[in-house]
């Protein structure tokens, strides 16, 4: 079953089953081996990123530990406290615990990570919630010693209002008996201000209890101030006593908020070395996680490892053995059909086409069997259809050479007709040559008269423009002669005023000369100048008589030149209507002359294309000419070449005998 489906094949695939079955081995041991190297190198990557999480952990660890020294070393010396800079090692820790987290997230993306980023960022927040909790407590001792420093400044010495309070009852006006009592009782009172000092300067410097009984020394300092406030009540001196209390309450006050803040720092101390610890062991928890899951992971690699070299030492074995084993079956797949192939073509050349391979298999050499074979089928039946066709040949190549006679007597006789045409055909050339000239010579003249009925049809539109014009000119005239003619009416009305004004005036003068004459020698002057008056009327009279007779006759003219500018306004419009029609009888004229050109020139360019067209059927009739007397020609040489092929099909028979079919 294999060995046939080998010799399927394409020939180029049986020579690379062995290559092929090589490389597939070879393929799945690689495979094989790149996921043990890529899970190597996988592991490699998760121990470089947790290998940097733990650097970035041995940091802080370092940090951490500097950073509690120093706080350690100031418990001797809270004021150096303050010099410690808690949020430059807050923030560079925030820095580290950032790599961390961003190492994290890559972890996670490589699916490495046992604890997710966001928990790993909570874990580390925590610290850093109580780092800031522990520069918080360092932040309270400072507080609370800077409380303590400034009440310690203002506290007093109790000797001093002792001394004050001495002077006052041992002064002269005090009573023998309160001075007996106070010099009894003021050694006690000094001793107790000496235990109360001594108090409370182990106060100050953070002693809370005794050595020896471990009593609170708070109330020792209390139970003092107590037997002092006893020794001072039987005093009668009130100035003196009043002194002695105040000083007392204030150092009672004083001690008490000595005894507070030393107590607020130790128990802040204690909280400081409690989260120390506490953070340290976080970080160290961290960096010994990581360091367990570096250990595993190189044990896993070096696994790996030797997994992949046995691996590929097995793969190179079986990838021998089975393209050993292929080979060989290949080769004889192969080289079989070749053999029998090789045998048929031996005979093929010795003229024996009755052999065949018969082979059946589908790759290329299967195929060049089969094809030799139809080869060999086809031969056989070619060379007995040719040795059929010669036969056939040799006959009809006879037959051809008389018919091939008779065409060349037929081409002779059609040469001589054409010959004919194309005499006929250059005559016509001729005619048509003599049309095209004439046709363009009468376009020519056509389009000259055009030009003057155009230029013709051009004058009369502008003597129409002219006539128009002038008409208006004439309307504006006679328009101004009419308002001339009303004017001359206004001033012939006013003449007639002035007219009938002088006739009163002159009537007016005559009645006072008549006036003057009755009134004898005093209305002698008075009758002089009614008779210059009257004189003065008859010349107006006169003068007024002379305008109207000018003014009748200058509105006479006017009437006639009214008259005479309406009949050449009459005949204006006549003209310029006459103008209009010669134009448009030049325009027609114009038109039609146009046409006619438009005329001439289509019979000129059909005459021209005719011209165009019988010398192309000249040309026609000389090429045809050419190919009946090459055709002649031809015929000739296939009368010839007919009785080679005569003999060629004879010669072809004898050679055909050579092959056995």
């Amino acid at each position: 079953m294999l060995q046939k489906l080998l010799s399927n094949l394409k020939t180029k695939y049986q020579i690379l089953v062995p290559v092929l079955a090589t490389i597939v081995v070879m393929m799945l041991a690689i495979y094989l081996v790149n996921s043990k190297l890529e899970s190597t190198n996988r592991n490699v990557q998760i121990s470089d990123h947790r290998s940097y999480q733990l650097s970035s952990v041995s940091i802080a660890e370092a940090q951490l530990l500097f950073l509690r020294l120093n706080v350690s070393a100031t418990f001797t010396n809270l004021e150096s406290l303050k010099s410690i800079d808690f949020d430059a090692v807050i923030s560079e820790l925030n820095v580290n615990f950032t790599n961390m987290v961003n190492q994290q997230r890559t972890l996670q993306n490589m699916g490495a990570a046992v604890k997710s980023p966001e928990q790993l960022q909570s874990e580390l927040n925590l610290i850093i919630s109580q780092l800031n909790g522990y520069k918080k407590h360092s932040d309270e001792m400072i507080k609370y010693n800077d409380k303590k420093i400034k009440e310690w400044g203002n506290s007093l010495y109790l000797t001093t209002p002792i001394q004050q309070a001495s002077e006052l009852i041992f002064s002269p006006s005090q009573s023998e008996e309160s001075q007996l009592y106070w010099g009894k009782v003021v050694p006690e009172v000094y001793n107790k201000a000496n235990s109360i000092e001594i108090q409370m300067t182990s106060l100050f410097n953070e002693d809370l209890y005794t050595s020896v009984s471990k009593t609170p020394r708070i109330d020792i300092v209390n139970r003092d101030f107590d037997a002092l406030a006893k020794l001072i009540e039987p005093l009668e001196n009130e100035e003196a006593k009043n002194i002695l209390a105040s000083a007392f309450k204030s150092q009672s006050e004083m001690n008490t908020v000595l005894w507070n803040a030393t107590n607020e720092i130790n128990k802040n101390k204690k909280a400081l070395i409690a989260l120390g610890n506490t953070i340290y062991q976080e970080l160290n928890d961290e960096r010994v996680r990581l360091t367990k899951m570096n250990g595993s992971i190189s044990e896993d690699n070096m696994a790996l490892i030797s997994e992949s070299q046995t691996l590929l030492l097995t793969a190179l074995i079986v990838t021998v053995i089975i393209s050993l084993i292929i080979g060989v079956v290949i080769a004889q797949i192969v080289t079989k059909p070749i053999l029998v192939l090789q045998e048929q073509m031996s005979d093929i050349s010795n003229g024996r086409l009755d052999s065949l391979n018969n082979q059946s298999s589908d790759n290329e050499i299967g195929e060049l069997c089969k094809n030799t074979d139809s080869t060999v089928v086809r031969l056989q039946d070619m060379i007995s259809s040719l040795r059929n066709v010669g036969e056939e040949v040799s006959s009809s190549s006879t037959e051809l050479a008389a018919i091939m006679v008779q065409s060349e007597a037929n081409a002779s006789d059609q040469k001589s007709q054409v010959d004919l045409i194309a005499t006929a055909i250059t005559e016509l050339a001729a005619s048509a040559n003599q049309v095209d000239a004439s046709a363009n010579q009468a376009d020519i003249k056509a389009k000259e008269v055009l030009g003057m009925s155009r230029d013709g049809a051009q004058s009369a539109a502008e003597g129409v423009k002219l006539s128009q014009d002038l008409a208006i000119q004439m309307d504006e005239t006679s328009s101004e002669v009419m308002i001339l003619k009303d004017q001359t009416d206004r001033i012939s009305e006013v003449i007639t005023v002035i007219d009938s004004i002088s006739e009163q005036t002159n009537l007016l003068a005559l009645n006072a000369a008549i006036e003057a004459a009755r009134a004898g020698e005093s209305g002698r002057g008075f009758a002089v100048v009614a008779d210059e008056v009257r004189v003065l009327a008859a010349k107006t009279q006169q003068s007024t008589q002379n305008i109207q007779d000018i003014i009748n006759n200058l509105q006479q003219k006017s009437l006639t030149v009214v008259d005479s500018v309406n009949q050449s306004i009459n005949m204006i419009h006549k003209t310029a209507q006459m103008s209009l029609d010669t134009n448009n009888q030049l325009l027609s004229i114009s038109d039609s002359i146009e046409l006619i050109s438009q005329t001439n020139a289509e019979m000129a360019t059909a005459a021209n294309e005719q011209s165009r067209a019988i010398e192309s059927i000249s040309e026609n009739v000389n090429v045809i000419t050419e190919s009946i007397n090459q055709n002649v020609e031809g015929i000739k040489e296939s009368a010839q070449a007919s009785q080679h092929l005569s003999e060629l099909s004879e010669n072809q028979r004898e050679q055909l005998l050579f092959f056995k079919v």
